[in-house]
């Protein structure tokens, strides 16, 4: 956390790259929502979204989108992260330290071709750990329930949207798990894959630190301009 109070750019760029994820999860949410209604009329869908049943409706469905949403966004985040980190190492790096890669080399591979072989299998396991992290952690700290009903305002999760202190919370807590995660699970794949003696917790205290403060500041932010949209009506 400190050291994104003392490089506030470093935050604001990573801040601008965190809202894609949380309007994705509100468009999936908000689309899931009307292809479920597609078949009722204007008037009967909007009646039933105004009904008790209805807006409990909508929550589970835009929830069940931020869910899905969170666990691909952050497994292929991750997964590329750590795939683009091993394909920029070089023969002697990966000789050293990855007997899966001696393995192939040994079985007649270029170097070329085991090296993305290794970077494949890091991508895989990353990918799985870190998303099914994300999208556990964002259920549990209610950040998918936030993202997945954004744009569903007359649902009964508008009330929470409108509580900025609750969003800055959820997404806070749900990125400093990711980001932990996030990094847990690249060294988990290396380890298993690239360098034997990888720390498993290199970079994870770093990782979740960073996402504290970005999840800090787009949950405030987010919740700060539906709230100030909604006083507006």
């Amino acid at each position: 956390v400190a050291a994104q109070v003392s490089n506030p750019l470093a935050s604001v760029d990573s801040l601008v790259e965190s809202l894609p994820q949380m309007f994705l999860g509100g468009a999936a949410g908000k689309a899931l929502t009307s292809s479920v209604l597609s078949k009722a009329s204007p008037a009967a869908a909007k009646k039933f979204l105004a009904s008790e049943a209805g807006q409990k409706a909508a929550a589970k469905i835009g929830t069940t989108a931020g869910l899905a949403t969170v666990a691909v966004t952050e497994g292929m985040s991750n997964g590329l992260d750590a795939k683009a980190e091993v394909l920029g190492l070089d023969q002697a790096t990966l000789e050293e330290g990855s007997p899966y890669f001696n393995e192939l080399m040994a079985e007649g591979s270029t170097f070329e071709d085991a090296r993305m072989k290794v970077s494949n299998r890091v991508f895989d396991v990353t990918a799985a750990i870190s998303g099914t992290v994300g999208a556990v952690a964002s259920k549990l700290t209610g950040a998918a329930k936030f993202e997945g009903n954004l744009f569903n305002p007359d649902s009964a999760i508008g009330s929470i949207i409108k509580k900025t202190a609750a969003n800055t919370a959820s997404e806070g807590a749900e990125e400093t798990i990711q980001g932990g995660a996030g990094a847990a699970a690249g060294n988990v794949a290396k380890k298993l894959y690239v360098d034997e003696d990888q720390e498993l917790s290199e970079g994870v205290g770093t990782a979740a630190g960073a996402g504290l403060a970005v999840g800090s500041l787009s949950g405030a932010a987010v919740g700060g301009v539906s709230n100030t949209i909604q006083g507006a009506k």
